[in-house]
């Protein structure tokens, strides 16, 4: 089983939208996914838009709270995902150990397109050298509607990379 943790600023916009569409995408026995954020306010309810998002997509996102990333989160998982590289920069201040096993989606999506990784083992001891090399995913929580979904549309396509690179190397490990 791996433990993936999604990181963005607030964990009510990209960071449960990317753990929620996940877990609806991937296997259960395979995969665990979740999500926090490095400044959330805990115990709040997921933006309006990303619901609407992922209803649109037959995921539902009413149980979901936000939370703040802490220690207990960063030793449970084998692989962080942070939504703009601002975030590895204030993770390698609040928990600096926590930035070996991280890496921003922008640039693992970008590593999903081109397949040079063979197996997990591999994804994992090559963070550093693919860390952000990737397009951030922008904070939308302040955009209007249609600038909003265009930015989560993004962030689901690059997560759908993602996924196809993780279930591949999940059955070649």
């Amino acid at each position: 089983m791996m433990y993936i943790t999604f990181v963005c600023t607030g964990n009510i916009c990209r960071s449960p939208m990317a753990e929620l569409y996940s877990r609806s995408q991937m296997p259960a026995s395979h995969f665990s996914f979740d999500s926090c954020g490095t400044r959330a306010i805990s115990n709040k309810s997921i933006h309006p838009f990303s619901a609407e998002y992922l209803t649109e997509l037959n995921v539902t996102s009413n149980n979901f709270r936000s939370r703040l990333l802490n220690r207990k989160i960063i030793s449970a998982t084998d692989l962080i995902v942070v939504m703009e590289s601002v975030h590895l920069t204030q993770m390698s201040r609040m928990y600096p150990s926590a930035v070996s096993k991280a890496v921003t989606l922008g640039a693992l999506s970008e590593v999903a397109l081109n397949c040079p990784i063979k197996n997990m083992d591999e994804l994992l001891s090559g963070l550093k050298k693919i860390r952000s090399n990737g397009p951030d995913i922008p904070d939308p929580v302040s955009f209007e509607r249609a600038q909003y979904f265009d930015v989560i549309e993004s962030l689901r396509k690059r997560l759908d990379l993602t996924l196809q690179l993780l279930d591949r190397l999940s059955i070649e490990r």
